[in-house]
Order: structure tokens, then sequence, then C-alpha cells
């Protein structure tokens, strides 16, 4: 179509690569057989194995904790609590003296992150350094008193309760409230709600306990360290000279602790997951006698760290597309590896190549029978391409009879001149 001087069908010419048909059942086996194994892969893996046409739910929530001290009815004669000097042997671990819960209610405070359950609670004095004047740099205001430093465990802390509430929302775009986005939290009804409780400490498909009561679940500090898989009085010895307690023994209970509590949403319910980070905690407060007396109180304890997550997943139009696009785009692949084998392994790569790869003449010849094979080639394809396009064959006369002058000059007898 010629438009203006333009052609079109020139201008939009489309390019392809030409293509050979080998026929030999060893190359067509190993095409037809790396197309099946990417073809099953993509569709059995991707889309089967690994629910390529899923995507995973995105959630906003919030977590609050708070703790109580045991109820009166199970808490345990002092005397039978190994790790406190009330009972009187030396077992295992660090015995310190053992105090009531009560004394911390008001120490234990709800962070950010989570909460710290102090196990035990430290005061020492110090007493203002007179020689200091002012703010003076390099001075120690304060110094610590010879006094002996106040140590004391919290008894019977494992049967300390954890009052654990959340709240969740799909953080989809669409906040319609449909069975596919909606995601049980605590504030659901106990008896419609599936409660677990895992980690490192439990066997392989068997949960904790967990008292689910209205509008929260409640947990004992000992049930969240037997899911951990720790012990609160197990020794420890911290060899790195930078490390608090470096070169002593102390124990969980003595040094503190940090677990980590996931809460995975599921369809029916949640679980908690808890994992040992195996990093010390405390906290410190400042208690001021007077001017020139204070009081420092370390309390050291469990922190927990909690954080949400979810496990629900929906259909995904987009995902699936993506999987599916990306696994067929391996398809290519199966043609790679057959020409590979046909040009570079095969026995016959030799007589494949004079079928699957063409050869040019060499347009930097060297002598005359080069340059004659080239402007010969040259002609023919010139003139059938001026036949495709409809064009006379105007330079095919000028390069025959190039041709012929080359053949002719190199065919003609050599003449020597005598004299």
């Amino acid at each position: 179509m010629v438009c203006g001087g333009c052609d079109f069908d020139d201008i939009f010419a489309y390019t392809t690569d030409r293509r050979v048909r080998v026929r030999h059942k060893w190359v067509g086996g190993l095409y037809y057989l790396t197309m099946i194994c990417i073809l099953a892969y993509t569709i059995v893996y991707q889309v089967v194995f690994l629910r390529g046409y899923l995507v995973l739910q995105p959630i906003v929530g919030t977590v609050r904790s708070t703790v109580a001290p045991a109820k009166s009815a199970n808490e345990p004669p002092i005397t039978s609590l190994s790790y406190c000097q009330q009972h009187g042997q030396q077992l295992s671990g660090v015995q310190l003296p053992c105090a009531s819960f009560e004394p911390l209610v008001d120490s234990l405070k709800t962070p950010d992150i989570g909460i710290l359950v102090g196990t035990r609670l430290s005061s020492s004095l110090q007493t203002k350094n007179w020689r200091c004047v002012g703010n003076s740099y390099g001075c120690t205001m304060w110094l610590d008193s010879p006094a002996p430093r106040d140590d004391a465990y919290i008894g019977n802390i494992e049967n300390a309760t954890i009052y654990i509430q959340h709240a969740v929302a799909s953080g989809a775009a669409d906040p319609s409230p449909t069975p596919d986005n909606h995601l049980i939290d605590t504030f659901a009804a106990p008896a419609n709600r599936t409660v677990k409780l895992v980690g490192p400490g439990t066997p392989e498909e068997i949960t904790l306990d967990v008292e689910k009561v209205d509008g929260g679940d409640i947990l004992t500090l000992g049930r969240l360290t037997e899911a951990a898989g720790i012990h609160l009085d197990d020794e420890t010895r911290t060899t790195s000279s930078h490390a608090p307690f470096a070169g002593n023994t102390t124990t969980s209970r003595y040094s503190g602790t940090t677990l980590r509590v996931v809460i995975e949403y599921e369809v029916d319910g949640y679980i908690y997951r808890v994992d040992n980070a195996d990093t010390q905690s405390k906290r410190e407060s400042i208690r001021w006698s007077n001017d020139t007396h204070r009081m420092v109180d370390d309390i050291h304890g469990i922190q927990l760290i909690f954080t949400q997550t979810s496990a629900v997943y929906k259909f995904d139009v987009r995902t699936l597309l993506l999987t599916l696009v990306s696994g067929f785009a391996l398809l290519s692949s199966a043609k790679i590896v057959a020409d590979y084998y046909v040009l570079y392994f095969s026995p016959d790569r030799e007589k494949y190549k004079l079928f699957v790869q063409k050869m040019t003449p060499d347009f930097s010849p060297d002598n005359a029978d080069e340059e004659r094979v080239l402007v010969e080639i040259l002609a023919r394809k010139r003139k059938k391409r001026n036949q495709l396009l409809g064009l006379k064959d105007e330079g095919g006369a000028a390069q025959a009879a190039r041709s012929s002058t080359i053949n002719g000059s190199m065919n003609a007898p050599l003449v020597v001149n005598q004299q």
C-alpha cells in the first residue's frame, strides 16, 4: 500500500526469526519433555502447592496486656520454692530471698511494645559525691553506698496471670465486612474462637490450653515459658566480657529474658506462637530519699513483645495471572535446551548446523575467488529482493558484467614478453 510516496507495507514490516523443523525423535523428545516439566512446575508446584492464586490478607490491629498476681488459692508455701532461700536447701540456680508479688504491681507498667513481668527486684542506695562541684565533667555525681544491695525474687511468679486483649481488622482497601475478610479476635464469643498456644517447647501438633473469657484470654507466665521451651532456673554462663553478668552463672529468673509472642490469625481463630529471644531485660527507676540520698530500683523479668500477623489468604486474580505468566514464560527455555543440544552436544551437531545455521560470504575478500563469490551472491540477493518489491533489475547486468570481467581476468592466459 503506497500513499503519498510512503510504502506502509515496508514501514510496518514485521521481522521474525527463521524456524527450522528438525526431524529427530531424541531432539523432539528432549524439547517436549522440557516443556512438560516446566508446565508441571508451574501448575503443580507454583499454583497448587505454593497456592499461587492466593494473597495474604493484610491486617491492622492492637494488643493490650496486663499482669496480675496468682490467686491466693494457688499460692504454694514458700518453703516449696527451690529458688528461694527460705527453701532451706541449695538445689540449683541462684537462690535469693523471696518476696510477694504485691509490692511490684505499681512498677509493672505496660509499654508500647509489650509488658515486663518482674522476677527479681534489686535496690541499692547511692549517696551524692560532695567532691563534684556543680555538673563537673568527669566526676561521678553519685556513689554506691557500702550497704549491701537488697535482692529478692518474686515468689510464685510462674502462676501470675497475664490478661491479653487484641483487636484486628482487615487492612484491605475494601472495608466491606464479608466472610472472606472477617477475622476473629478476643472480642468474639469464646465459643466461636479457636485459640492455640504453641512454641519450641510444645511437641508438634500439640497445643497448650488457653483460658478464654469474654473480651480476652488468660495465660499464666508458666504456660508461656513452657511453650517457649525455657525454664527460669536453668543455669547459663555468659562468656562475652561485654555482656551483663559476664563470667558469672546466672538464670533467666535472675537476669531476665525476652519472649516474642506472635498472634497469628486464622480463619476460625488465632494462634499464640511463643519464642525465646534470649535477650536479658530489666527496667530501672529512681526513688529520691532526699537531696543527698537516692534508691536505684532494678526490675529484672520476662519481657513479652507482642506482634500480630495474618495467616488468612484470599483469592486474587492478579496473583494468579502473575504466577501463570511467569511460569509460561519459562516455556521458551525448552527451545533453548533443545538448541544447545543440537548445536553443541549432539553427536551429529556438524550435520545439524548445515540446516540450522546459515553462512554468509566473506565481506572482506582476500583474493579474487572470494570477491567473485561475494559479487555473485549479492547479485542474486538483489535480484530476488527487487522481484519481491516489484522493481527493475537495474544493477543485475552491471554486477554480472563485473563478475564476468573477474572470471575472464582469472581465466586469461598469462603472456610474458621476451626480449
